[in-house]
C-alpha cells in the first residue's frame, strides 16, 4: 500500500467523498479547512491507494512528541480486509517516535448513530490502540482519547492543542467525567 500526499484532482475528489460518507455533519469539519492547514506545515492529508486503487485517506496533525488523527477512512468497498489497521500502522512508520492518539465521541444513550461511532472505538482498539485515561470535552462535545505508543492526561492534551492549533482553540477543551445514574453514558 502506498502512501502519498494527495496532488490531483481525481486524489482530492475520492478524498472529498469519502469524506461525506464516513463522518456525520456534526463530526465533519470543512477539508479545506485542512487543506489550508497542511499548506501551512500544520497538517498532513494521506492518500492510500494499492495498485491504483483508492484505499482510503487519513489526516493528521504532527505536534512535537504525538500526532492526532484527526480523520482515518477506508472506502466502503474495501472495508473489512484489515486495511484500516494497515493504514493505522503505516502512519506509524511516517510519524516513527511519536506516539498516535485519535478522539472518539463518547455517545449518549438513545443517540441516533450510536452504532457508527461504537464501532470507530472498537476499530482502534482493534487496531493496537488502548484507552489513555483521558476524557473532554470541546464544548458540547464528549470526547475520549484512545492512543498508541503514547502517555496523556487532560492537562499534555490541551497543551498539544495549544501548540498545534492556538490557544483559543484549546480554551474550548475541558475535562469531561462521566455522569453516574440511569442515564449513563455508554460506548
Amino acid at each position: 500500500m502506498n502512501a502519498l500526499q494527495p496532488k490531483t484532482f481525481k486524489q482530492w475528489h475520492r478524498i472529498k467523498r469519502l469524506h461525506a460518507a464516513a463522518f456525520t455533519g456534526s463530526e465533519r469539519k470543512s477539508l479545506s479547512i485542512h487543506r489550508i492547514r497542511q499548506e501551512e506545515g500544520k497538517a498532513d492529508i494521506w492518500y492510500f491507494e494499492e495498485n491504483s486503487t483508492f484505499i482510503g485517506y487519513a489526516i493528521a496533525t504532527p505536534g512535537r512528541d504525538k500526532v492526532l488523527i484527526n480523520y482515518l477512512a477506508v472506502t466502503p468497498s474495501m472495508r473489512g480486509q484489515n486495511l484500516g489497521s494497515i493504514i493505522l500502522k503505516k502512519l506509524q512508520q511516517q510519524y516513527a517516535g511519536k506516539g498516535l492518539f485519535a478522539e472518539v465521541d463518547i455517545i449518549p444513550e438513545g443517540y441516533p448513530d450510536k452504532h457508527r461511532k461504537f464501532l470507530r472505538k472498537q476499530f482502534y482498539l482493534k487496531a493496537g490502540m488502548k484507552e489513555l485515561g483521558v476524557l473532554a470535552s470541546y464544548y458540547e462535545t464528549h470526547l475520549e482519547l484512545v492512543g498508541i505508543d503514547c502517555e496523556m492526561t487532560f492537562e499534555s492534551y490541551f497543551q498539544f492543542y495549544a501548540e498545534t492549533y492556538n490557544m483559543y482553540t484549546a480554551s474550548g477543551l475541558r475535562p469531561y467525567k462521566k455522569p453516574v445514574g440511569p442515564e449513563n453514558v455508554t460506548y
